[in-house]
C-alpha cells in the first residue's frame, strides 16, 4: 500500500509540473477566467466542464496537497452568522439526500392524507432532483452530480399517486452495467483515486487525459406540447413519458438543439402568444460565447430563435422574460487566483471553490432585444451579487418612462458553491440571498435595485401565467428568522409582496426542510393570488417526506391537506405544475 501510494504521489507529481507549465503559458498570454482555464482544458479532456477533484473517502486525498485547498478570502462576507436559541440540527436534515435505492423508483396511491385535497385541484407535480449522494459505495463531492431522479405527484378527484423514476441517461446506463462509477461529476466527483491518476497519465505526453462528464439530467423538467422533458444546462435533455416517466431517449427537438447542445434548465412563457421561451449557451476556447434563446409554439416546434455573442460570459443558469426584451445576469464570482487555477486543472480543487467573488470581474446586467432584426445589446453595471435564479420581470412604458423590472434572488459577496453543511448546495449559513427588486432604466441607462424582503431566500416560483407583465407575488424557500440570527435551513414558506402590503409566512416546524415552493393557478382567477402552493417537506427527526398544500391566499394558516409518502424522496431541485392527469395503466 505504501509503495502504491509512493507512485501515485510521483505520478500525480509529474503531471503536476505538466499543469504547472500549461497555467504558466496561459497566463503569461494574459488575464485568463476559471472559465477560459476550464476551456483551455477542455482541449485536452474533449468537455467543456471541469476536471473533478479526488473522491475523498479515498484516504489519500490528505496526502496530495489537498489541504492547501483553502477557501478563498471571506473578508468580504455580509452573510449572518448562523446562530439561534434553536440550534439547527443540520446532520439530520443532510439525510434529506440520502435514500435506499430499494426506495428511490416506486409507484403507489398515498395512503395518508391529513385534511382534504380540494376538489378543484386536478393535475401533476413533476419534480426533479439527484437521487442519491453515493453510487456504488463512492460518495459524491455534490448533489448537483447526483443522476436525476423525476417524481410525479398526480392529484385526481381528491386523492394522491406518487411514481419516481431515475432519467436512464446514457451514463447512467453504463454506470448501471458496470457496476461502478465511470464518470465525472461537474462539481468534482470522480470514479476514485487510482483511475483519476491513471486518466491524467496521458498529460506526461501531452497527449489528452481520459475524463468524461456525466450528464445527470437531474435539475428540471418541462410538460410543454405534449413532451415531457429532463434537463440539466450543460447537456441535451431526455425525454421521458410522462405516464410512467420512463426514459424514451436524449431529445434535440428536431435538430434545434444540435447547434448548441444543450439547454437550459429553466423557461419562461408569454402566454399573449402562447408561446415557450429557454435558452442554451455555448461555451468556446478563446472566442465569445454564444447563448442562444429559442421560442417555441404550443405544438413545441421553433418558431424565433436569437444568438448572441457575448464576450467574458460563461454561466446563464436563468433569465428574464418580458413583452420586449430577455435579461441576463453576467456573474463576477469567478476566482482568478493562478494557485486556485492550477489545482483546478490537476483536479486538486473542486468547482464549489472556484465560484466566488473577484473584483476584478464585471456585475452587469445584459439586456438582448426579443425582436430578432434588433441587434442592440445593452450592458448595466450594477452591484456586485451571484443569482442563481429570477422571479418575474415586465416592462413598464408610458410618456416618460422606458424600464425593465423584475426581481431576484440575489447573493450577497461571500457567495460560494461548497455544499455547506452537506445539506445546502451553497455556502448559504455565510452568504444568504434576499429577494431584491431590479429596474433598468433604459431612458438614463442606469440599473437600480432594492431590498424586497428580508428573509434568506432561494428558489423562487410565482403565478407562470403572469410572466412578462407585472406581478405582486413570490413565493420562496425561505429562512425567516430575525435580523442578526441565522440564515438556515430553509423551514419557511414566506409569500413576499413587491408592494410590501401583503407578506405571509408558514412554518414548517423545527427540525422540518422545504423543498421549492409551487404555485398551482386556479380555474377561473381573476386575481394573481388565487390558487394554492404545493412544496415537497423533509423530516429530518423522522425520516418522512410529505407534500402540503396550502392556500396561496392564505399561507400563514397552515396546510389544507398534508400528504404523507410511505418511503422518503431526496431532496428537489425544480419541478414544474402540469394541469394534465399522468396515471401509469393498472
Amino acid at each position: 500500500m505504501a509503495n502504491s501510494f509512493v507512485l501515485e504521489q510521483e505520478l500525480l507529481n509529474a503531471v503536476d509540473r505538466r499543469v504547472e507549465r500549461i497555467v504558466g503559458h496561459l497566463l503569461a498570454a494574459g488575464p485568463v477566467t476559471p472559465f477560459e482555464a476550464q476551456q483551455a482544458h477542455s482541449l485536452l479532456v474533449g468537455s467543456l466542464h471541469p476536471v473533478p477533484c479526488l473522491a475523498d473517502e479515498e484516504g489519500i486525498r490528505s496526502h496530495i496537497s489537498m489541504s492547501s485547498c483553502a477557501a478563498g478570502d471571506t473578508s468580504l462576507a455580509q452573510g449572518l452568522p448562523s446562530s439561534s436559541s434553536t440550534s439547527p440540527d443540520f446532520n439530520s436534515l443532510a439525510k434529506g439526500w440520502d435514500v435506499p435505492p430499494e426506495q428511490q423508483e416506486v409507484s403507489y396511491w398515498l395512503s395518508r392524507v391529513e385534511g382534504s385535497i380540494p376538489a378543484d385541484i386536478n393535475g401533476t407535480f413533476i419534480r426533479n432532483g439527484p437521487g442519491h449522494l453515493k453510487r456504488f459505495g463512492r460518495s459524491l463531492v455534490h448533489p448537483i452530480d447526483g443522476d436525476g431522479l423525476v417524481a410525479a405527484l398526480t392529484l385526481t378527484d381528491g386523492r394522491a399517486h406518487i411514481k419516481a423514476k431515475y432519467v436512464k441517461t446514457k451514463e447512467f446506463m453504463e454506470e448501471t452495467e458496470a457496476n461502478r462509477v465511470l464518470y465525472y461529476g461537474m462539481m468534482g466527483s470522480s470514479p476514485g483515486t487510482l483511475k483519476h491518476v491513471r486518466n491524467l497519465l496521458p498529460m506526461l505526453w501531452g497527449q489528452a487525459p481520459h475524463v468524461r462528464i456525466k450528464n445527470p439530467s437531474n435539475t428540471n423538467v418541462l410538460h410543454w406540447g405534449n413532451t415531457l422533458l429532463s434537463m440539466w444546462e450543460r447537456g441535451l435533455p431526455y425525454r421521458l413519458d410522462p405516464c410512467t416517466l420512463e426514459t424514451i431517449g436524449v431529445e434535440t427537438l428536431d435538430g434545434v438543439l444540435k447547434e448548441s447542445g444543450c439547454f437550459s434548465a429553466h423557461y419562461r412563457f408569454d402566454d399573449t402568444q402562447n408561446r415557450m421561451v429557454s435558452c442554451a449557451l455555448k461555451l468556446r476556447m478563446g472566442k465569445p460565447c454564444t447563448l442562444f434563446f429559442y421560442e417555441f409554439n404550443e405544438d413545441f416546434k421553433l418558431v424565433a430563435e436569437k444568438k448572441v455573442n457575448l464576450d467574458d460570459f460563461h454561466y446563464c443558469h436563468d433569465f428574464v422574460l418580458t413583452k420586449n426584451y430577455y435579461v441576463v445576469y453576467q456573474t463576477p464570482m469567478y476566482s482568478l487566483d493562478p494557485a486556485y487555477l492550477r489545482k483546478w486543472l490537476l483536479g486538486q480543487l473542486t468547482t464549489d471553490k472556484l465560484m466566488s467573488f473577484d473584483a476584478k470581474r464585471p456585475s452587469r446586467m445584459i439586456v438582448i432585444p426579443r425582436d430578432p432584426q434588433d441587434t442592440n445589446i445593452q450592458f448595466f453595471d450594477t452591484e456586485p451579487t451571484h443569482i442563481y435564479h429570477f422571479v418575474n420581470g415586465y416592462d413598464e412604458t408610458g410618456a416618460q418612462t422606458d424600464s425593465i423590472v423584475f426581481t431576484a434572488c440575489a447573493f450577497e459577496k461571500a457567495f460560494t458553491m461548497e455544499f455547506d453543511q452537506k445539506t445546502f448546495l451553497s455556502n448559504l449559513t455565510k452568504a444568504r440571498a434576499l429577494l431584491t427588486e431590479y429596474r433598468i432604466d433604459l431612458i438614463s441607462n442606469t440599473c437600480t435595485r432594492r431590498t424586497v424582503d428580508r428573509c434568506a431566500c432561494e428558489f423562487p416560483s410565482h403565478n407562470p401565467h403572469y410572466d412578462t407583465r407585472y406581478s405582486r407575488y413570490a413565493y420562496l424557500m425561505a429562512c425567516d428568522q430575525p435580523e442578526g440570527t441565522r440564515n438556515a435551513p430553509f423551514e419557511d414558506i414566506v409569500k413576499a409582496d413587491v408592494e410590501g402590503r401583503q407578506r405571509s409566512v408558514w412554518n414548517a416546524g423545527h427540525g422540518n426542510a422545504v423543498c421549492e415552493p409551487m404555485f398551482i393557478p386556479k380555474d377561473g382567477a381573476t386575481q394573481e393570488d388565487e390558487g394554492w402552493v404545493i412544496c415537497q417537506v423533509y423530516n429530518g427527526r423522522t425520516h418522512e417526506t410529505q407534500f402540503v398544500l396550502l392556500d396561496a391566499q392564505n399561507i400563514a394558516a397552515g396546510p389544507v391537506a398534508r400528504l404523507h409518502l410511505d418511503h422518503p424522496l431526496p431532496y428537489a431541485f425544480h419541478g414544474q405544475w402540469v394541469p394534465q392527469i399522468f396515471m401509469p395503466s393498472e
